[in-house]
C-alpha cells in the first residue's frame, strides 16, 4: 500500500501596507504620547523624593512603568510596520 499524499496546509497572502489591516500610524502615535504622559509622575517623584519615603511614590512608579510598556509597545509596532523590500 502506498502512502497518502501529504498536503501542505494554504497560508493566507501576505498583508501589504496599504491593506486595511494595516492601520496608518495613529495608534503607534497614542501609544508614545499616553506612554509619556504616564511616565512624568514617575520622573517627578524621582526629582521630589529621591529616598521614595512619600506614600504615594510607589503608585506614581507603577504608573511610570505603564508608561514605559506603552512606548515600548509603540516602538514594536514601529518595527514591525515596516513594508517589506
Amino acid at each position: 500500500m502506498s502512502e497518502p499524499e501529504q498536503k501542505l496546509p494554504v497560508w493566507p497572502p501576505a498583508r501589504g501596507p496599504g491593506s486595511p489591516e494595516a492601520g496608518n500610524g495613529c495608534l503607534t502615535a497614542f501609544l508614545i504620547v499616553f506612554g509619556i504622559i504616564l511616565l512624568l509622575p514617575g520622573v517627578l517623584c524621582v526629582i521630589a523624593d529621591p529616598r521614595g519615603a512619600l506614600p504615594l511614590t510607589g503608585l506614581a512608579f507603577v504608573i511610570a512603568g505603564g508608561g514605559l510598556l506603552m512606548i515600548i509597545a509603540a516602538v514594536g509596532r514601529m518595527k514591525r510596520r515596516k513594508p517589506p523590500q
